[in-house]
């Protein structure tokens, strides 16, 4: 194989390389996952969350819930603490536990001034990313867990 030939083959490679490697980075939309699907990255699911609390929309935040947990009374505290806040919020994502399980750190300026500071957990499953809002429901034949209260 002449050297010209070669040289046209391994450009050849490389644009297709290149070409699906860009391929893939837009259908995955920076992680932001398929269609209506959970995020594929942390960081696209904080701020999703973040913007549903801005706009107080309970909705958008249930959606960030794990499939099959019941997040009601969870997303109403939350709108309650926290809803309306400024734009511009900081958070800090770190992974201590696990690689399926973060904690976001947000700091924010409340709708009426005054400094935010909180933390979120958040859960990988399947593939996505999720705010760990309310509790799972108890499985058919599972025992419910013992309270930690004494009488």
């Amino acid at each position: 194989m002449s050297r010209a030939l070669r040289g046209a083959s391994l450009i050849t490679v490389i644009a297709l390389v290149m070409a699906i490697a860009g391929w893939r980075l837009l259908s995955d939309r920076n992680g932001a996952g398929d269609g209506d699907g959970p995020p594929r990255t942390a960081a696209v699911v904080v701020d999703r969350y973040l913007d549903a609390l801005q706009r107080r929309d309970e909705e958008a935040i249930v959606a960030l819930a794990p499939p099959g947990y019941d997040a009601g009374d969870d997303v109403g505290d939350r709108l309650a603490r926290y809803g309306g806040i400024r734009p511009g919020a900081q958070t800090s994502l770190t992974s201590d536990i696990t690689p399926t399980v973060m904690t976001v750190r947000i700091r924010a300026i409340a709708a009426a001034g005054q400094q935010l500071r909180w933390t979120e957990n958040l859960v990988r499953r399947q593939r996505g990313w999720y705010v760990l809002l309310g509790s799972r429901p108890t499985r058919a034949g599972e025992r419910p867990s013992s309270s930690t209260t004494r009488p």
